[in-house]
Order: structure tokens, then C-alpha cells, then sequence
């Protein structure tokens, strides 16, 4: 349904068209409004951004993307990553060009599991171990969420509603061409399991980071994965549970399972050691 529709029937002051590109903004069965237009340069930017950010790319930031993508008449991800080597890209990022274009290329060839791709396209709410239970759940491949996934037997899995099994078909078929296309320029499989200090132990982080506060808890995490160790919640085998708080429900429930609880500047030093 188009906003200017629900707007002009219930009287609200919504916009009706998009500001960048000008295309009558609908309504999705989830309420939300969107531009329909897949070539709309600020959700093309957006885009990048997101998968940039993700992926770890550095040196290219918000206005290297919106200059290249307007000078390169970028109309999807998948054009951005397939022209990475357009020499426009050097006219708008100047010395910076090269490193862009090698770390896009690793991080393009670097083998990530489908959870972690879909991931780092540019869904709201839907996160890495969020999607990561539908894939444990048999949608193994990008293909299967179009061919066989329904809202009413995702709803069946633990932690999803049929609202929410609605809402991530809903963004997924809205990114389905460039999801199709992207996958086919990288390398998606199961990541080899990686060894290190933290192979065998698993961690959980709550609280707030107090020993060094500008490190938030996802680098953390990241930092535990790249060390051989995993993320987990608060259950049973569990072998740490990293806290700045006392007397919380997950330090109540870490006693009770005999879970070590150790602070942020202790799981530095383990880090370091």
C-alpha cells in the first residue's frame, strides 16, 4: 500500500515520497514505511555503509560512498563490489583508493558462514546470532528463505514470533536480488573452526566494560571468536561470565550453575597473558 493511501485515510502527516529519489513510499505488511526504489542512491549508500562496517573495511567512510556511488552511478551493492576498481574510486577517495579496494577484496574473499553474510546487509533487528538460529534450523542456504520459509514454522523456533518471522521475510525479499547476486562475488561456507588461547572456553558478557570503557562488548566478543573461544549466553557448560555488576539475574544463575564470574579487567589479563 502506498503511504500517501494510509496517509490521506487516517490523516497523517506521513511523508508520501522519498526525498532522495522522489518514488512514492509504500507500506510494508509490517507497517513500516519504505521506498520501494532498489536504485535509491541513499539506500545504495546505506548499504555500503553497513556492509563496510561489518565486514571492517577501513578508510572508507560516508562521503567517499555517496561521491563514488553518485560519480559512478552505482544502482546496487552488488555494482559497487563488481566496480571497486573503477577509477572514479581514486578520484573520490585520492590516496586512500587502493586501501579501500584491498581490504574490500579480502574481506570479499574471506570465508564467512551465511549468518554472518546476511548480517552485514542492511536489515534492522535481525543480527548475526539472531539469523544464525534460522540457519541452525535448516534454512542453510540464501535460497531456501525464498523457496520454502514461512512466518507460522519460523514462529516454531526457540526466540521467534510469527511477527517477527514476518517482519525478517519481509526485509529479506526486499534485498532478495542483491543478496543473490553479492553472494555469488564471496565466499560463504562454514568458517573453519579457528585455535588459540581461548579454544575450548566459552564467555558471556554483561555489565558495562569498566576496565577499559571505550572497548564495547561486541569487540570484546569478536576479540574472544578470533582467539578460538564463543559467545554464549548464561547455561550450563558455560566457562565464564564476564560481569561489572553483583547480585544480577545472570550472576544469580551463573552461581547456581557453578559458572565462573570473572571482571573485565581479569578477562584482560587471561586475554593478554
Amino acid at each position: 500500500m502506498f503511504a500517501s493511501e494510509l496517509a490521506k485515510k487516517y490523516n497523517w502527516g506521513l511523508p508520501t515520497t522519498c526525498p532522495c529519489c522522489g518514488v512514492n513510499l509504500e507500506v510494508n505488511d509490517s507497517g513500516e514505511v519504505f521506498c520501494p526504489n532498489d536504485s535509491c542512491a541513499k539506500k545504495i549508500e546505506h548499504a555500503i555503509i553497513k556492509m563496510s562496517n561489518k565486514w571492517n573495511v577501513l578508510e572508507i567512510g560516508p562521503r567517499i560512498v555517496e561521491d563514488f556511488v553518485k560519480e559512478a552511478n552505482i544502482k546496487s551493492l552488488a555494482q559497487f563490489l563488481r566496480e571497486i576498481d573503477n577509477p572514479i574510486l581514486d578520484n573520490v577517495a585520492g590516496k586512500n583508493a587502493e586501501k579501500i579496494r584491498k581490504n574490500l577484496k579480502a574481506a570479499m574473499s574471506t570465508k564467512r558462514t551465511l549468518a554472518n553474510f546476511i548480517s552485514a546487509f542492511d536489515i534492522e533487528d535481525f543480527g548475526e546470532r539472531r539469523l544464525q538460529t534460522l540457519v541452525d534450523a535448516g534454512y542453510n542456504t540464501i535460497e531456501s528463505f525464498f523457496e520454502k520459509a514461512n512466518a507460522h514454522d519460523i514462529s516454531k523456533i526457540k526466540g521467534w514470533t510469527l511477527e517477527s518471522g514476518i517482519k525478517v521475510l519481509q526485509a529479506l525479499s526486499e534485498i532478495k536480488k542483491d543478496l543473490l547476486e553479492v553472494s555469488k562475488l564471496c565466499n560463504i561456507g562454514e568458517e573453519e573452526k579457528k585455535e588459540g588461547k581461548f579454544s575450548g572456553l566459552s564467555f558471556c558478557f554483561t555489565g558495562s566494560n569498566d576496565f577499559k570503557p571505550e572497548e564495547k562488548r561486541k569487540l570484546l566478543e569478536e576479540k574472544v571468536v578470533e582467539l578460538g573461544g564463543t559467545v554464549e549466553s548464561v547455561k550450563k557448560g558455560l566457562s565464564y561470565l564476564v560481569s561489572s555488576e553483583t547480585g544480577t539475574a545472570k550472576m544469580v544463575k551463573a552461581e547456581k550453575l557453578g559458572i565462573a564470574t570473572i571482571t573485565y579487567e581479569e578477562f584482560y589479563k587471561m586475554m593478554e597473558a
